[in-house]
């Protein structure tokens, strides 16, 4: 059984940025408030980032995903609402519970500019 699928990238007709937030620690402490948590980074200290985007799929489909970045800085810094994006590295993937059942996630390697909103 696969725990993580590559995404071609042929598999939107568009992704556009729409949001990104800090991914936090996570803490099973209900005191902590989530502003209070120290921000996720990877293994080398790169900072990791939950970026929303608006995709429209191969059947046309539209939804929003949220998907994990490493990058030294805020996206959101970089793009605005509705910039055409690609995602590098996309990956799909499922993740056991503990306490039974699963939970499902996306992540990349990077988000940049779509070749079509350079000008």
């Amino acid at each position: 059984m696969f725990d993580t699928v590559r995404v071609s990238p042929d598999t939107f007709q568009s992704v556009m940025f729409m949001s990104s937030q800090p991914r936090k620690e996570f803490t099973r402490d209900r005191n902590v408030r989530d502003e209070d948590k120290p921000q996720k980074c990877t293994k080398d200290g790169v900072p990791l980032w939950s970026v929303q985007v608006a995709v429209v799929t191969w059947r046309g489909k539209s939804e929003l995903l949220m998907v994990t970045v490493p990058l030294s800085d805020d996206p959101a810094t970089t793009f605005t609402t509705g910039d055409p994006v690609t995602l590098p590295g996309l990956v799909f993937g499922v993740t056991a519970k503990r306490e039974g059942g699963f939970v499902t996630w996306c992540s990349a390697d990077d988000v940049r500019l779509a070749a079509s909103a350079r000008a």
